[in-house]
């Protein structure tokens, strides 16, 4: 079976959904024919060699006829898999599901990355039907579950199933390994504490920066980019003078992550973050908002600590909760890559989608 996976956004270098494709398409080519299909042009992202992707030019109005034309000339039998939300394309992007389950695949799946737009695609019984058009509804955590069946979808349809990622490439450093690294990027000794993702104002980056302007003694490094796609107000700024870094869009996160000690994150709403999950791989505790998605994975005091979002003195009062603590983190660290080998191995995700496009569920 030939696999066809459609998102409108596909920059892997950082970025959940991006992310979460591109680990899923490579360990779901060891079973099956797999190639991404795209709207977005390459940016200076540069493309995984190792993964087929098709990118359709997004001129002259929604790209989705030229991409179902292409779905059609390939050989049978044939899935399609779609990831996340049209924000540009609501109507086109759904017609795209209703005609994919009509005339194109054996099988429709539906990834629910986050709640964002959800309502759009289910506001009406028109649009409702469309969607519903799909087989299975990949859902990343419980709330996601709960939401879609109180928006209309059959919950036999909704299948639990968080984000998994490589965990023999997301390894914890050494700690020769992790001084030189921190050498060549200027993070001289003190604990760093580290976020990865995009700058989008729900990710709520600027309260982060306002704490660690707080806390001066403790390096914050920010990796990832600005991204106002879904809501505005991403903006903040960094003072002279202290230690908090900005870095990237970079191509590879891992240099990052091994030279940090602590992944943090005030987001408002996640899904299933690859980003916290990968710091949890290379045995980073987390520090994340009490959030669906955040609190299915960390345990507080065990492999990191929680806070209330929006909450800065609650955040505050966690970062000097790992300041305090500083003498703990290899049980923490340890504890942190125990969770994600345990329950969140991109194999087993993989495995998950297999057996639903074989429909051996």
């Amino acid at each position: 079976m030939k696999v066809f996976m459609v998102t409108d956004y596909f920059w892997p270098g950082i970025g959940g959904l991006e992310k979460s494709t591109a680990y899923l398409a490579r360990a779901l080519q060891r079973h099956l024919a797999v190639e991404i299909l795209t709207l977005a042009p390459s940016t200076s992202l540069q493309d995984d060699p190792a993964l087929p992707v098709k990118r359709f030019s997004t001129s002259g109005g929604a790209p989705y006829e030229a991409m179902k034309a292409y779905i059609a000339a390939q050989e049978s039998p044939r899935a399609v898999c779609f990831f996340g939300f049209s924000d540009d394309w609501t109507d086109c992007h759904l017609d795209f599901v209703a005609c994919a389950r009509r005339e194109l695949a054996e099988k429709v799946v539906f990834k629910i990355p986050s709640l964002n737009e959800f309502s759009l695609y289910v506001k009406d019984a028109g649009r409702r039907e469309r969607l519903l058009a799909a087989d299975y509804f990949i859902c990343p955590n419980r709330a996601i579950q709960d939401e879609l069946v109180r928006g209309g979808i059959p919950g036999e349809k909704t299948v639990y199933q968080p984000n998994g990622v490589p965990c023999d490439e997301f390894v914890p450093a050494s700690p020769a390994s992790k001084k030189a690294i921190r050498a060549e990027l200027g993070l001289e000794q003190g604990f760093v504490f580290v976020f990865t993702g995009r700058f989008a104002a729900r990710k709520r980056v600027d309260m982060l920066v306002e704490a660690f302007c707080q806390v001066p003694e403790f390096y914050l490094v920010l990796v990832g980019y600005f991204d106002d796609r879904f809501d505005d107000g991403s903006a903040f700024e960094i003072p002279q003078g202290g230690r908090i870094r900005v870095f990237g869009p970079v191509d590879d996160v891992l240099p990052y992550l091994h030279a940090s000690d602590v992944f943090v994150s005030a987001s408002r709403a996640e899904g299933m973050p690859n980003s916290m999950l990968e710091a949890l791989a290379c045995g980073l505790p987390a520090l994340v908002t009490a959030i669906p998605g955040h609190l299915e994975v960390v345990r507080p005091g065990v492999n990191g600590q929680v806070f209330e979002p929006d909450n800065l003195e609650d955040l505050m009062t966690r970062v000097r909760w790992f300041a305090a603590h500083q003498r703990d983190w290899l049980a923490l660290s340890e504890a942190a890559r125990k969770t994600v080998v345990s329950r969140f191995q991109i194999e087993e995700v993989a495995n998950t989608y297999r057996r639903l496009l074989a429909g051996e569920v």
